[in-house]
């Protein structure tokens, strides 16, 4: 298909370790504004054909400057923009310092999020391509680089769906010349949120040496007080590939969340096991939430440390669940609630023994729309079923067990354009303008009152809700 045919460059695998700066690796940040276009709906491979990359967007034709991260369909008021399926162009210009050569640093693009494929450029030349809008691209580009020079990076995304993408979509072409213009095709989508588009998360550049941390694995199990790691470090050379430890050797010290040493090992796989650890717990769970540790890996050859990666501890194992009681089932029936939510969760946490929160549930409201008694769509209607909900997660909070709540949404977001609902989706605590909703005060209440509840906080004046909070 048109739409989707470009000029590929080999695919990226994977995103790799998140871009964090150590004694051996620096990232500098390439969010900000951009120059942007897009490429004609029919005629979606000018770029391409005029080769677009090859010099700066602003000498093709008219640009605008483009946020990223964002949605480039979500942040002006062109409807042209909004509707656009296919071929989007972004670039910028960048410096690297000349120091990174002499260093013999090996330098790498990553860019966090790209819908939905996408093809990247530096000076000119395409450096990988990627299919799929939600995960992280990465790309070795030293030997493309102007070291002390200008840089240009250039980014070419289609957000076209088709049956094969996650999500799904299709391209339909209307022939029927009385009802439709020649060649008129529309984009429909097998979900119900917008498809949103373009560079969706941040953009780095970062060095590593060249021999490096690849990938770190870590499992962790506690024994009684007592925590256990289990890692792996993998270690890579530019242009050669993976290392084993005949080649260099890996070691590992753990930090606690303070940053001060607590135990060390050595080798490229390994146990740790930590007397009375402190262990992960979330907020409001436990006086000191949220603590993590930090595995320093390094891997080193006969001269030294080569590379350094702090490893926090970045992956749990709960139970995450959607439910949407009296919503999307027994809708209306807000007296079932609380015992649906309550042994449905039990059942959960007896299946797999695991920590579970509930990770959607809610119901939709239009502002400013009242009914007494409450009734679906309306602003009551989604308190009063928040206030149900309530009531179960304090009778399952109250188990040891049951961990969080979060309900959908926090604001109003876009949606296609549809009969059966106007213009957007609307379960958010807040407008798609931010304004509160009938249950974004409810909300605050509801938050204030747990920290009442279980840290004796005081509320602040000014909070108020006319319903129930908390059992």
């Amino acid at each position: 298909m048109a739409l989707l045919t470009g000029t590929l460059a080999e695919d990226s695998k994977w995103g790799g370790l998140y871009p964090r700066e150590s004694g051996s690796r620096e990232v500098k940040s390439l969010d900000g504004l951009w120059n942007f276009r897009l490429a004609p709906l029919h005629d979606p491979l000018q770029g391409f054909r005029e080769e677009w990359f090859l010099r700066p967007l602003s000498k093709t034709g008219s640009v605008i400057s483009m946020a990223v991260p964002s949605s480039y369909n979500d942040v002006t008021q062109d409807k042209a923009l909004r509707d656009h399926i296919g071929w989007a162009w972004y670039d910028r210009t960048f410096y690297v310092p000349v120091r990174w050569q002499t260093d013999k640093q090996r330098v790498v693009l990553r860019l966090g999020s790209a819908h939905y494929n996408s093809i990247i450029y530096i000076n000119g030349v395409a450096v990988t391509s990627h299919e799929g809008g939600h995960l992280p691209i990465m790309a070795e580009i030293s030997s493309g680089l102007r070291f002390g020079k200008e840089n240009l990076v250039t980014v070419a995304i289609n957000n076209t769906l088709t049956p094969s993408t996650l999500p799904q979509g299709k391209i339909v072409y209307h022939n029927d010349p009385t009802k439709y213009p020649p060649g008129y095709f529309e984009q429909t989508l097998d979900f119900d949120f917008f498809n949103y588009a373009g560079l969706h998360r941040p953009v780095y550049l970062y060095t590593t040496p060249q021999t490096y941390i690849d990938d770190i694995v870590v499992n962790t199990d506690i024994d009684g007080s007592a925590g256990i790691i289990n890692y792996k470090i993998f270690a890579a050379t530019s242009g050669i590939g993976p290392q084993t430890e005949d080649n260099v050797g890996c070691s590992v010290k753990l930090l606690d969340n303070e940053g001060d040493h607590v135990t060390s090992a050595m080798g490229c796989v390994g146990t740790i096991k930590i007397s009375n650890a402190s262990l992960w717990w979330p907020y409001l769970m436990h006086s000191n939430p949220g603590y993590m540790y930090t595995l320093m890996a390094a891997v080193s050859d006969e001269h030294g440390v080569l590379d350094l990666y702090p490893q926090k501890g970045s992956s749990l194992d709960v139970i995450l669940v959607n439910r949407y009681f009296s919503w999307y089932s027994d809708t209306g029936h807000l007296e079932l609630i609380y015992n649906q939510t309550v042994n449905e969760f039990m059942e959960w946490h007896l299946l797999h023994n695991k920590p579970v929160m509930i990770s959607e549930y809610g119901a939709g409201s239009i502002a400013g729309f009242h009914m007494d008694p409450s009734f679906t769509w309306t602003e009551e209607y989604q308190a009063d079923l928040m206030v149900e909900n309530f009531k179960a997660f304090d009778t399952l909070r109250s188990k040891g067990y049951f961990f969080g709540e979060m309900i959908w949404n926090f604001a109003d977001f876009s949606t296609p354009m549809e009969y059966n609902r106007p213009g957007a989706c609307m379960k958010g605590l807040f407008t798609r303008a931010r304004q509160p909703k009938m249950a974004g005060h409810l909300m605050r209440m509801r938050y204030w009152s747990l920290a009442q509840n279980i840290h004796n906080v005081t509320i602040p004046k000014g909070v108020r809700s006319p319903l129930h909070i908390i059992t």
